[in-house]
């Protein structure tokens, strides 16, 4: 009885049935765009007061528009 047992362990571990199945995380589309649009308006408005696309401006930028980084769900 007991080889019988191990087996029936053994193939299920084979076949991957005894494992569970991987969530694969995704970030929300709406999520993406909304931190998209923030940090093209930020750039933007950078740009129209004669800011360069420096270290600095984008540092500025990305904490400007945290509040919108998307988290994987």
């Amino acid at each position: 009885m007991k080889p019988l047992i191990s087996v029936l362990v053994g193939l299920l571990l084979l076949t991957g049935c005894g494992s569970e199945a991987k969530k694969e995380l995704k970030y929300d589309e709406l999520d993406l765009r909304q931190y998209q649009v923030c940090l093209d308006y930020t750039m933007s408005s950078f740009s129209k007061r004669g800011y360069t696309y420096s270290e600095m401006v984008t540092d500025l930028t990305i904490k400007a528009c945290k509040k919108y980084l998307p988290v994987k769900k």
